[in-house]
């Protein structure tokens, strides 16, 4: 449950790959929720929907990044 919420693995022709998300990104906040591990990104992204938009914030090296994902 304290794992931080790296992404992993980014599988082609999915809404991650679309949006620009890659490896290794750590994913800070969905749309203003605290994503402080993977359980809590399980649990957040668990409310929404297919087709629903969602603002990423994630750390990218050095960088934040705001991306918007659109689910499928």
């Amino acid at each position: 449950s304290g794992t931080p919420s790296y992404v992993d693995v980014i599988t082609p022709d999915t809404p991650a790959s679309k949006s620009g998300i890659q490896p290794d990104d750590l994913i800070l906040f969905i749309d203003r929720e605290f994503i402080g591990s993977c359980e809590k990104f399980r649990e957040v992204i668990a409310q929404f929907r297919p087709g629903d938009e969602v603002n990423v914030l994630l750390k990218r090296k050095k960088d934040i990044l705001s991306i918007k994902l659109e689910l499928d």
